[in-house]
């Protein structure tokens, strides 16, 4: 069971950014009441305790942040009770190149919930679509430290596509290799001692004609994408395609045909969006050297309706070349025979 937020009633739960008063013992979200990282990092000092607007305030019922030095009132000692992500699944944990992806709806609104989605998980590469971003925003307001960010804009309502990846792996945009129907983002990740890899992030919207999508992805993306078959290809995203349907669609059908053609194995069995109604599985994740994946799997997050998908790739040295020499053996050589 996990204890309702005091602003929006909704559940606070384990990987989320959230934090409880130490006065009323409420919970709170951290983006309820526009708490920034940086603050919520700071209260766990054991020195700095919490209290909500109602508490420091009484008659006031929107909650704001408020923090101050505890002082000794005999109550218990440590840390404040900020939530934090502990639920991690046991395949993220093992070691690779993580991969993940997750349909965040506004990235701005939600920028502190992906930031610890990426320390906790230790991810390598972060796609996220519908990040609803546009040019009014830059890569510094968004992109966390340490990581570069791809991306491709549609507007501040909806859609949009934008990557993460670690900045200690060098990486390039293939533009070329991204269709102009799609919104999608196609970056190559260049390991100095590894096969590089190719990811791909999509998005496509619920109103987009299926037809047109399966035409532009099939046409102009994996047509490109086979010329790149000797590199790893891992492609994410939100396809709006319920692939564990008792009776999947035409839609359906014809997408999970097409990357088959196309030598491409989809990965996800589990559902990735859960409501009160439905249980789908629209979050897919497609590779093409399968023996290459370590593991993969659905990752809860609190702060969307959509769980996380992952693949953790091996990112092991690549084998030398191996070069063939003849030689002759004078083990047995008797120079008076020779002649």
């Amino acid at each position: 069971m996990t204890d309702a937020c005091a602003v929006c009633t909704k559940g606070c739960r384990k990987n989320q950014m959230a934090i409880q008063c130490d006065s009323c013992d409420k919970w709170f979200h951290a983006k309820c009441i526009s708490m920034k990282r940086t603050e919520y990092d700071k209260l766990c000092e054991p020195s700095l305790a919490w209290e909500c607007i109602t508490c420091l305030s009484p008659g006031v019922d929107t909650p704001v942040r408020k923090s101050h030095e505890k002082t000794n009132t005999g109550g218990k000692e440590g840390n404040p009770r900020v939530r934090m992500n502990k639920g991690l699944h046991a395949n993220l944990k093992k070691r690779g190149m993580k991969f993940a992806h997750v349909n965040i709806t506004t990235l701005p609104g939600h920028y502190a919930d992906a930031e610890v989605l990426i320390e906790k998980a230790a991810l390598d590469v972060l796609a996220v679509t519908e990040s609803r971003l546009d040019c009014t925003l830059l890569d510094s307001k968004i992109c966390p430290s340490g990581y570069t960010c791809y991306r491709k804009d549609r507007n501040r309502n909806g859609g949009g596509c934008t990557v993460f990846v670690r900045s200690k792996w060098s990486s390039k945009r293939r533009s070329a290799l991204e269709s102009d129907c799609l919104e999608m983002v196609c970056v190559e990740i260049c390991p100095e001692k590894a096969k590089n890899t190719i990811f791909a992030v999509m998005y496509k919207p619920p109103s987009m004609n299926q037809e047109k999508f399966i035409s532009g992805l099939e046409q102009e993306s994996l047509a490109k994408l086979d010329d790149e078959r000797v590199k790893d290809l891992i492609i994410m995203g939100d396809f709006n395609a319920d692939v564990i349907a008792l009776k999947p669609c035409k839609y359906t059908r014809k997408l999970m045909q097409t990357t088959r053609l196309h030598g491409l194995t989809q990965l996800v069995t589990e559902p990735t969006r859960v409501t009160e109604f439905t249980s789908t599985t629209i979050d897919l994740v497609f590779v093409n050297n399968t023996h290459r994946i370590v593991s993969h799997g659905v990752q809860e997050f609190g702060a969307s309706d959509h769980s996380v998908t992952f693949a953790v790739k091996k990112a092991g040295v690549c084998k030398a070349h191996v070069e063939i020499r003849d030689v002759r053996s004078f083990k047995h050589y008797n120079k008076e025979n020779f002649q």
